[in-house]
């Protein structure tokens, strides 16, 4: 397990891609020079593939993607509080290439479900439904979803999915600091996937599907989550 701070971007529009990363690759090199112990920092950007989105999607259906996800963790797997006053002025720095009010910060523990890695990320931010409150969401999502989920997985599927539960307090935190409007996710579902025809075809395992789908409305509001899908294949790493 470990502790991992991320922030999803929504973009002013598609041609602000480039300054953006160019904008990121400043914060990371400052927060790498300014945090006393080592980070591991990388970036990613929306897949504009509406067949593939829907493929992601699933269920999830309702929220507009986010554009861009920037990724911190401490190598050493330690707590990431003392980032806090370093976010500060975040979203300003960033100017015109991102709309503060509709991106998110969410700092969360990640809990390994099924190991596997691909150039394809799709991470669904969660939030809870009405009758949960935030520990018993988070209990029943790793205690009940993760195993079942696990077990009803056929062989073969090019598929890692990670659950990262969130410190929403820590979240809220970031946000103010960075000025991003959001942090009220519970958690993110993340699923790798090896390529693109591997996540395509997702949608002809329509028993898998609906079994998932079946046991996160148990959970999950999928009406107020929001599913986003990147291209691992591009990150930058340092």
């Amino acid at each position: 397990m470990r502790q991992k701070l991320k922030l999803l971007l929504s973009l002013t529009d598609v041609q602000a891609e480039g300054r953006l990363a160019e904008k990121l690759q400043t914060e990371t090199d400052r927060l790498a020079a300014e945090f006393p112990h080592k980070l591991d920092q990388s970036w990613a950007f929306r897949v504009r593939d509406p067949e593939l989105e829907a493929a992601a999607a699933g269920a999830f259906h309702y929220g507009v993607p986010f554009d861009a996800i920037l990724e911190i963790f401490r190598e050493d797997g330690g707590d990431l509080s003392g980032l806090v006053p370093l976010l500060g002025g975040f979203a300003e720095r960033l100017g015109d290439t991102i709309r503060p009010a509709a991106s998110a910060a969410l700092v969360a523990t990640e809990h390994v479900i099924m190991p596997g890695f691909g150039s394809l990320l799709i991470v669904i931010a969660n939030r809870r439904l009405p009758k949960f409150d935030h520990e018993e969401f988070v209990k029943y999502w790793h205690g009940h979803h993760g195993p079942f989920a696990e077990s009803i997985q056929p062989e073969g599927l090019g598929f890692g999915y990670r659950q990262a539960h969130a410190d929403m307090a820590l979240s809220a935190q970031f946000a103010r600091e960075a000025g991003l409007g959001i942090s009220d996710f519970d958690g993110a579902a993340e699923t790798y996937w090896i390529d693109a025809d591997r996540l395509r075809n997702l949608m002809g395992t329509k028993e898998l599907v609906d079994q998932t789908t079946a046991d996160e409305r148990n959970f999950v509001d999928h009406a107020r989550c929001v599913t986003s899908l990147f291209d691992i294949a591009s990150w930058s790493t340092r």
